[in-house]
């Protein structure tokens, strides 16, 4: 029998996605001055000296996010116009 080496695991349900976030980043540090905002929610800010640049990475998951026989070949589209959306909204 295969022994349960993590018998207290916590469901991502109960742990959400702020505290998932937080969770998965604790130990990274920012080692470079160029980073002015390190890893969060969606994204991060870097200075090249000439100007700032936004990094930014999200996911959309069939079934949570979607739902592909409804929105077939729009996901792209509609994943785009959230972005934007999103960084309209951040004043940047």
């Amino acid at each position: 029998m295969i022994e349960d080496k993590n018998p207290q695991r916590t469901p991502l349900s109960e742990l959400g996605e702020f505290r998932l976030i937080e969770h998965l980043t604790q130990n990274f540090k920012i080692n470079h001055k160029s980073t002015i905002l390190g890893i969060g929610d969606d994204a991060a800010i870097l200075d090249s000296e000439k100007k700032q640049i936004v990094v930014s990475t999200d996911l959309l998951v069939e079934g949570i996010h979607f739902d592909l026989s409804y929105v077939r070949g729009t996901v792209g589209n509609d994943y785009l116009f959230q972005q934007c959306m999103f960084f309209m909204g951040c004043n940047l």
